[in-house]
């Protein structure tokens, strides 16, 4: 069985906390997790989850900082991840 996501929180104030270590979180914080194979859950200071809105914000900085000459495959799996979405929408029942 795998292990709960790891929590941390957004505050109104745009910083990221992480309750398991009493301390504030970093984007890299949470993209280094979910490298080494762990999962997280971000909840905003209302407890909605924000979880791919954060995600998402780490793949477009790690999109920024690969540069032209490096460039990440972020596009092709965005499509991928869009076709399976709408697949999905098609054919639910």
């Amino acid at each position: 069985m795998s292990e709960a996501p790891r929590l941390f929180r957004k505050y109104a104030n745009r910083r990221f906390y992480d309750p398991a270590t009493h301390k504030y979180a970093t984007l890299d914080d949470m993209l280094s997790e979910v490298v080494a194979g762990g999962s997280v859950l971000v909840r905003n200071h209302c407890g909605q989850d924000i979880t791919v809105e954060v995600l998402l914000a780490g793949l477009l900085q790690q999109q920024k900082n690969a540069g032209r000459n490096n460039p990440l495959h972020m596009p092709i799996v965005l499509e991928a991840q869009i076709r399976e979405a709408h697949h999905k929408r098609l054919y639910r029942q």
